[in-house]
């Protein structure tokens, strides 16, 4: 009951029904803009971090099958089967 009464007395003291339409619809273009923003400047933010992050993980990829080939080549004179095996496998 209180808060009926108070509403349209502080609507009127801060002059929201001074307002016309165009200053109400630049103010919520203008929220509306920046909520875009904010999310398309995230979502581009992700998409390099995980860009980024799938060249790590190729590169660590690459190391490690670099070492088991490396590695295989040793064995390769006296197991030349089960190395052509194994590098075929990887």
């Amino acid at each position: 009951s209180t808060m009926t009464e108070y509403l349209p007395a502080l609507h009127e003291k801060v002059g929201i029904y001074d307002l016309e339409e165009s200053v109400l619809w630049s103010a919520t273009t203008a929220v509306l803009l920046t909520m875009v923003a904010f999310r398309s400047r995230m979502g581009y933010s992700r998409f390099w971090e995980g860009t980024g992050l799938l060249h790590q993980m190729k590169g660590e990829w690459f190391d490690t099958i670099s070492n088991c080939v490396t590695f295989s080549i040793k064995a390769r004179k006296t197991r030349p089967e089960e190395v052509n095996r194994f590098r075929h496998t990887i």
